[in-house]
């Protein structure tokens, strides 16, 4: 009885530590795009090849420390190929202040980058024996900041021949 709770409790902490990324989209949906369609990412006006697109939403997508800038933009492109839009222009990209961390907290995060240390066997007891060792460990705090990109969904015209 109490190995399938620790499983279930275990995928729900590990799917809590993974933390998605978040995105807040104020607009319209056009009918998705094919997989196989491009959707290019903007950084500046100047840069869109077309003069004339629509704009089809804002969106604001924020994500925690265990992902990259680059993550985060292939999520707004899923986001946009999905919402209809061919084109994604990039307003801002800004790095919030989330707080401090000690480093064991922070590469004990999950991430397909390491391998967190599971210490499920006997939890309880493994649990407050490292909580007990790394409360009595002085070691330097570090800043954690959350990454997030502010954009808008374009739907561009084919450029005329």
């Amino acid at each position: 009885m109490k190995k399938p709770f620790f499983l279930l409790l275990a995928s729900f902490a590990g799917a809590m530590l993974t933390a998605c990324i978040n995105i807040d989209y104020d607009g319209i949906s056009d009918p998705p795009l094919p997989s196989g369609e491009k959707v290019t990412v903007y950084f500046s006006p100047e840069q869109i090849p077309v003069k004339e697109y629509t704009v089809l939403g804002s969106l604001t997508a924020s994500a925690g420390t265990t992902y990259t800038s680059a993550e985060v933009e292939a999520k707004i492109k899923n986001f946009a190929r999905d919402n209809g839009a061919n084109g994604v222009l990039i307003t801002d990209v800004d790095r919030v202040y989330a707080g401090m961390a000690r480093t064991d907290q922070i590469n004990n995060q999950a991430s397909y980058r390491w391998i967190v240390d599971d210490s499920s066997g006997n939890s309880f007891r493994y649990f407050r024996e490292d909580m007990l060792d790394y409360s009595k460990r002085n070691q330097p705090e570090k800043p954690v900041y959350d990454i997030t990109i502010k954009a808008k969904l374009l739907r561009l015209q084919e450029k005329k021949k």
